[in-house]
């Protein structure tokens, strides 16, 4: 469910500390899934 309502509002990533259940789903949907630590380092670049 949650999966799904990225998709369907145009999310760029899903931020989630479960990467392993979302990671080959997401790979289908050109979905990026991060951590929110992974996030925090984007942001800081």
């Amino acid at each position: 469910m949650i999966f799904a309502a990225a998709i369907n509002a145009g999310a760029d990533a899903l931020i989630t500390h479960n990467i392993q259940d979302f990671a080959r789903a997401a790979k289908n949907f050109a979905l990026r899934v991060l951590t929110p630590g992974e996030l925090l380092q984007e942001w800081k670049q």
